[in-house]
C-alpha cells in the first residue's frame, strides 16, 4: 500500500521536489525554472513533480 504525503493541498498547482523516499516535500515553486534554482542547494536525489489545482472533483 502507497504512503499518502500529507500537506500536498499547501502546494496546488505548484512544482514540488519531492526526497528519493517520495514522503515529503523538499522543495517548492510557481515555476519549474523557480525549482530548479531552489535544488541547486542540493546535492540529494529528488523526484520533481508538477501538482494540479485542488479547485474541484474529477469523476471518470
Amino acid at each position: 500500500m502507497k504512503r499518502q504525503i500529507k500537506g500536498l493541498e499547501n502546494y496546488s498547482n505548484k512544482w514540488i521536489a519531492l526526497d528519493e523516499k517520495k514522503t515529503e516535500v523538499i522543495f517548492s515553486s510557481d515555476t519549474y525554472k523557480g525549482l530548479l534554482k531552489a535544488l541547486q542547494k542540493t546535492k540529494d536525489k529528488v523526484f520533481l513533480m508538477k501538482l494540479p489545482p485542488f479547485v474541484g472533483s474529477y469523476a471518470p
